[in-house]
């Protein structure tokens, strides 16, 4: 019932994020900044020792990254997509071969007292994360160049032009 039920759901948010691009792409966008807060609460702001710091880092980064996508729309898409990409990726591997904290422990082991450094293998998974991210977005870019006539946003105009025509 639970795959089942998330398949579903998946399809139904995935078909109305794709006819809805702009915000699609505001929603990619606010997770990959979400995915960046983490990554800079693991590595940094951890020592605050707050549970606000982690919301506040990880809730401000995925607006800053949400905001910038009406601005930046190929720009933050493309890094958006290669920051979660690269984050999934390296947090799978940390899962299966070990310490990569999940931030969310992190947070409560803070708040017992249980948690005083992050192990300096975190840092290893930190550069293989900017590794992949940099090649994803180069990746990305390198597409985007070799064919300088598309720009996803004018999908939306085609598509409202389209539906002018009909009427």
């Amino acid at each position: 019932m639970v795959l089942g039920g998330s398949v579903v759901v998946g399809l139904i948010v995935g078909y109305f994020l794709a006819k809805f691009a702009k915000v699609g792409a505001f929603a990619l966008a606010a997770w990959g900044g979400f995915a960046v807060g983490l990554l800079l609460y693991n590595a940094f702001v951890y020592k605050i020792n707050q549970q606000w710091a982690l919301w506040g880092c990880t809730i401000g980064m995925a607006i800053v990254f949400g905001v910038l996508t009406i601005f930046f729309f190929d720009h933050i898409l493309i890094q958006s997509t290669s920051i979660l990409g690269s984050f999934v990726v390296v947090y799978g591997i940390g899962l299966i071969a070990g310490h990569y904290p999940n931030p969310f422990n992190i947070v409560s082991m803070i708040q017992n007292g249980q948690f005083s450094s992050i192990d300096p293998l975190f840092y290893a998974y930190m550069g293989g994360n900017l590794a992949l991210y940099i090649i994803g977005a180069i990746v990305q870019y390198r597409h985007k160049r070799a064919n300088p006539k598309y720009r996803p946003e004018d999908r939306l105009y085609q598509r409202a032009s389209r539906v002018d025509r009909r009427r």
